[in-house]
């Protein structure tokens, strides 16, 4: 286990892109995906914006069980 070996101090670094995921707001999704959709099908578009929430509503639910 990572924290036996290298102590408390691996803890953030592993910790922080469930925390900065929270960050990306909707309206950067949207903006993000109206350029995405000018070079591929909508369907791509909303499997993305569907895929970003998800990866929020689960990686909130992990930091919950973590702090």
């Amino acid at each position: 286990m990572l924290v036996t070996r290298y102590g408390n101090e691996c803890i953030k670094p592993f910790l922080d892109p469930f925390t900065r995921i929270q960050d990306v707001s909707k309206e950067y999704i949207d903006s993000f995906l109206n350029t995405l959709c000018y070079f591929y099908p909508d369907f791509i578009g909303d499997y993305f914006k569907l895929f970003i929430t998800a990866l929020q509503r689960v990686s909130y639910e992990y930091l919950r069980t973590k702090g």
